[in-house]
C-alpha cells in the first residue's frame, strides 16, 4: 500500500514539474539542467549584444526545453505503469483471497 501512495504522490509531483516546464519556468529543473540553459542562455545574450541574431542559440534553448519536457514525460509514463501494475497486483490478490474464501 505504501508504494502505491509513494508512486501517486511521485506522478503528482512530476505532473506538477512537467506544467511548469511546459510553462517555460526553471525551478523544476535540476541544477545541471539549469547550468546548460543558461549557459545557452547567456551565449544567445551575448550573440544579441554584439548585434548578431540570436536564432541558432534560441532554438538550443528550445531544444534543451523540448529534452526536458521529454524526459518529465518518460518518468510520468514509467511511473503511471508502475503504478498500473501495482493496482493490478493488488486487485489478483483480493481475487484470490476471495476465492480460496474465509476460513476461521
Amino acid at each position: 500500500m505504501a508504494n502505491k501512495k509513494q508512486l501517486e504522490r511521485v506522478i503528482r509531483l512530476t505532473e506538477r514539474e512537467l506544467a511548469a516546464i511546459e510553462r517555460r519556468d526553471i525551478s523544476p529543473l535540476t541544477m545541471r539542467e539549469k547550468s546548460a540553459l543558461l549557459a545557452v542562455t547567456a551565449g544567445s545574450t551575448a550573440q544579441v549584444a554584439r548585434g548578431k541574431g540570436a536564432g541558432r542559440m534560441g532554438r538550443a534553448a528550445d531544444r534543451y526545453w523540448d529534452q526536458f519536457e521529454a524526459k518529465r514525460q518518460a518518468e510520468l509514463a514509467a511511473a503511471r505503469q508502475m503504478l498500473a501494475q501495482i493496482e493490478g497486483e493488488q486487485a489478483a490478490a483480493r481475487v484470490t483471497k476471495k476465492a480460496r474464501g474465509w476460513s476461521w
